[in-house]
This record gives structure tokens, C-alpha cells and sequence, in this order.
């Protein structure tokens, strides 16, 4: 899945204060956590879960998602 990077929470600089990062906790806990460029475009879809990495990454996946339905 993608989500938020460790990369981008410390760019924005909430790291520090955060008690965890999303994508380290993910990772933990067992999830396969891809990611692209910090602050870029980047989905991912496995089956029927679609997943961005963060606000870019909104038109990209609501794409893919509409490509899904129309292919029925």
C-alpha cells in the first residue's frame, strides 16, 4: 500500500512530535508499504484496495478507481 512517508511527515516536520511514523507502524505491522517521491503523485492498487501516498496523489487514484468500475 502507500501511504504518508517517514520522509515526508520529518519534511513537514511533525516527526518529532509524532509518537509514531505511519509508514514505519505499517511497516511493523506487516503491511508491504511502497512509496514514490516525497510530496509526488503516487497510488497504488492491489485487487480492490487503492491507496495514495498523499494529497497528490488524489486525481491519480480517484483515476484509477474510475477505470476499475468501468471495467466492471
Amino acid at each position: 500500500m502507500a501511504a504518508f512517508t517517514d520522509e515526508e511527515e520529518r519534511l513537514f516536520g511533525t516527526a518529532d512530535n509524532a509518537p509514531w511514523l505511519l509508514a514505519s507502524r505499517l511497516r511493523e505491522m506487516g503491511a508491504r508499504h511502497e512509496h514514490g517521491a516525497p510530496y509526488q503523485a503516487f497510488t497504488i492498487q492491489d485487487a480492490n484496495l487503492f491507496t495514495g501516498q498523499n494529497p497528490a496523489s488524489s486525481a491519480p487514484m480517484a483515476d484509477a478507481i474510475n477505470t476499475a468500475l468501468a471495467a466492471g
